[in-house]
Formats: C-alpha cells, sequence, structure tokens
C-alpha cells in the first residue's frame, strides 16, 4: 500500500538515512513504538509512510537512492534491508534507539555502525566490508558478519555476546579471551594463529577451521559438543590435547573434525578418540 501521509510533514527534514541499491525492487522495514511520521522516498518517486511499505518494485534494475525520514529518530527500534542488493548504507548515526540491524546479502563497502550503542543483534554478513567497528556496541549479544573482507575486528570488550560467526573474512587477530558468555563462536577461513577459548566456559559450539592455530585449549569447555577444527596445521602432539581434553570433558553424541591439514593424532588421541565413539561422537581425524 503506497501512501503520501505524513510526506510532507518531514519533506523539508535536513537528516535522513540514505541507502542506494541497485537492484529492480527493494522491501526495507523498521520497527518502530509509538506513532512517529515515517516518509520512505524511493528513488524512482514512489513514497510510503508505512513502517513496512512492502515490496517495492521499479521495473527494471538501476542505481537509485532511496531516503528514509523520521520525525522521531528514537523510535526506531530495528531496521531490516536484507538482499536488497544495497551498496551504500549512510547516517546511521541516527538511530540512537536502534537495537537490531539486518543488512545481509548486499553489496555494502562501508558501514558505520560506531554510533548505535544500543545495538543487541548487527547482521550484516555477505557484503564487501572492509573495516567493522563494533568496539564500543557492548550492549550487542548476537554479530554476525560472516564473509566480508573484515582484517580487523575488536570485540575484546563485547562481553555480552552470546554468538559470533565471522566466518570468511581476513582476520589475523581475534581476542575473544573476555567473552565468557558466548555459547557459539564460528570463526573458520580467516588467517588466525592464536584463540584462547580457556575462560569460554558456556561455549557450545566451535568453528575454526582452516586457519593457522596451531594450539587449541578446549579442556575447561566442559559444554562443548561440535568443534570444527581441521585445516590448521596442528601436530600431532596438539591433536591429541584436543582430543583427550574432549574424551575428559564427559559429553556425549558430539562432532568432532580435526582432520586435514594437521596431523594424525599418536596413541594418546587414538585412545581419547575411541573413548569419544563409544560415546556417541562423530570424531574425524587424518
Amino acid at each position: 500500500m503506497m501512501t503520501s501521509s505524513g510526506i510532507g510533514i518531514l519533506s523539508s527534514a535536513r537528516t535522513y538515512i540514505a541507502f542506494t541499491g541497485t537492484g529492480a525492487d527493494i522491501d526495507p522495514v523498521i520497527v518502530v513504538g509509538g506513532a512517529p511520521n515515517i516518509a520512505w522516498e524511493f528513488g524512482d518517486g514512489q513514497e510510503s509512510s508505512l513502517a513496512n511499505p512492502g515490496l517495492i518494485s521499479f521495473g527494471g534494475a538501476a542505481t537509485r537512492e532511496h531516503r528514509l525520514k523520521v520525525d522521531n529518530w528514537s523510535a526506531v527500534t530495528q531496521f531490516v534491508i536484507d538482499t536488497d542488493n544495497i551498496t551504500k548504507l549512510d547516517n546511521l548515526q541516527l538511530l540512537t534507539s536502534l537495537t537490531s540491524l539486518s543488512c545481509h546479502i548486499n553489496a555494502i563497502s562501508v558501514l558505520d555502525v560506531s554510533a548505535l550503542t544500543l545495538l543487541t543483534d548487527l547482521y550484516c554478513a555477505i557484503n564487501s566490508i572492509s573495516v567493522l567497528d563494533v568496539s564500543a556496541l557492548t550492549s550487542l549479544t548476537v554479530l554476525y558478519c560472516a564473509n566480508n573482507s573484515i582484517s580487523v575486528l575488536d570485540v575484546s570488550a563485547l562481553t555480552l555476546l552470546t554468538y559470533l560467526n565471522c566466518y570468511d573474512n581476513a582476520i589475523s587477530v581475534l581476542d575473544v579471551s573476555a567473552l565468557t558468555s558466548l555459547t557459539y563462536l564460528s570463526c573458520p577461513t580467516n588467517s588466525i594463529s592464536v584463540l584462547d577459548v580457556s575462560a569460554l566456559t558456556l561455549l557450545t559450539t566451535l568453528y575454526c577451521y582452516d586457519n593457522a592455530i596451531s594450539v587449541l585449549d578446549v579442556s575447561a569447555l566442559t559444554s562443548l559438543s561440535v568443534l570444527y577444527c581441521n585445516d590448521n596445521g596442528m601436530a600431532s602432539g596438539a591433536v591429541d590435547n584436543v582430543l583427550v581434553a574432549l574424551d575428559a570433558n564427559g559429553q556425549i553424541n558430539g562432532t568432532c573434525y580435526i582432520h586435514g591439514t594437521n596431523a594424525a593424532p599418536g596413541a594418546p588421541g587414538l585412545a581419547a578418540k575411541a573413548n569419544l565413539i563409544a560415546k556417541g561422537w562423530t570424531c574425524v581425524t587424518s
């Protein structure tokens, strides 16, 4: 449903969120509290005053700039703009009360969320982002930024995180040592050489394969039941230590992949592997 109600009220506003897309349609959504005046202004001249304007079709693909104006930005708590061929997303700092932002599966290269300090959930996977500053977003519980080009990711102060997925980036240092609320960590296909998870005692799932992690201490991770640490170039002794720790931790019906470029386990590792399999684990080694 398209409408111009409320558009005139905001037509002279100097502050707006601008987003550029290249697709033949777009489907953005915001969630608001109260009854703010909302004005979506799409690049082909279509307008809407609805929080959820539905699928906006343009009749063909082209580069277009769209705008969102709200007379009370603090009313906006969620913004969803997924799979919409977005290349630019500017002025997000206006969203002072935003708790959830989802902009994954686009072509965004720059995403400035540094001022969104109330964010609890950030989904920006499958874009072209090279810099992502989340260091001040201490309310975050979910960060999903996989499949980008991020080389530096400072999450050291995000102690409320329960879910972190930064798979397939260019990260060489990932300090998660203080993230003691984490239950899920996925950081495969990066360039990480050291991963200290020793304090993450709530962790149930760890994917860290295809890195350069030569030593992995999981001895304190008594809740861990899914571990993929294959293709890290681990020596036989390091493989043994992982298998022995998993066996000692007592979980049943788990999954462990520690094969690929890792060495084959020695006698201690083989014994632990046999114990794990007897406890219902799937355990794959070199």
